[in-house]
């Protein structure tokens, strides 16, 4: 943890233990938070974002997008959730799989450097389509034929 931190420039401020029953985890359970405070290149970013349209909230967030925004995928899809369920269900494949899981600090400073975007998602966790319905739903757009979305919550 100590290398991934000082790889990522932040710092370990707190740790917690937990008591389970016996043989209910395996291993150890990690759960990270993290506090920040708004930076230059964010609001740079958004002075871009307002060449092209109106945001009515500038911070990067799931409510954001519009029809015809691009969606930017900056890495692989699909490593970490193949990665969690070999590794779950003993799959042997003849490659190693890593999980792609990584700090994303220094790639998102480059990101609003650039400038124009108005939301951003790591999708490890239910993966790039749960990722695209939450921006959907949040945003209100994509669902204009009254079919239904579906998301990790189940069909609404």
């Amino acid at each position: 943890m100590r290398a991934t931190a000082e790889l990522a420039d932040v710092c370990i401020v707190t740790g917690d233990t937990k008591v389970v029953e016996r043989g209910n985890i395996e291993g150890m359970v990690i759960n990270t938070s993290g506090i920040g405070v708004r930076s230059e290149g964010l609001d740079e970013n958004f002075e871009v974002v307002s060449q092209y349209r109106e945001v009515s909230n500038p911070w990067l967030l799931d409510s954001n997008l519009r029809e015809g925004d691009k969606i930017i995928l900056s890495g692989t899809i699909g490593d970490h959730g193949i990665a969690l369920l070999s590794s779950r269900e003993g799959y042997d494949f003849d490659v190693e799989v890593k999980s792609d899981t990584a700090p994303l600090n220094k790639l998102m400073e480059r990101a609003l450097k650039v400038g124009g975007i108005v939301s951003a998602k790591d999708p490890t966790r239910g993966g790039l389509s749960n990722a695209l319905n939450e921006w959907a739903e949040k945003s209100g757009i994509g669902n204009r034929g009254g079919g239904r979305i579906h998301s990790s919550e189940g069909w609404r």
